[in-house]
């Protein structure tokens, strides 16, 4: 099949932290009160939908991070995550907890 000439290229996707940095910059637009209602609303709309997006995103990196922490018996492994669990202080994992 042929590609219509006439239709615009589709746009490369965006990255997950591209995302979040226009997200960001969405907030920031709505909180100076800057925006007539229309732009607000807009605005609003663009980050409920890049919002979405941005959920799917993590959803999909989640899925394969427990894809990749399988252990023996095909069971994901997995831990809730904590922050003392990252601090320099914690102990170090064994090789069976992560896998």
């Amino acid at each position: 099949m042929k590609k219509d000439p006439n239709l615009p290229a589709p746009e490369p996707e965006e990255t997950f932290e591209t995302g979040l940095e226009r997200l960001s910059q969405l907030v920031t637009s709505l909180e100076s009160q800057e925006l007539s209602l229309d732009e607000a609303i807009k605005a609003f709309e663009d980050g409920v939908v890049l919002s979405q997006k941005l959920s799917e995103k993590l959803n999909v990196a989640e899925a394969r991070l427990e894809i990749l922490t399988k252990g023996a018996d095909g069971l994901p492994k997995s831990k809730p995550f904590s922050l003392e669990d990252n601090s320099s202080s914690a102990e170090t994992p064994r090789e069976d907890d992560l896998f």
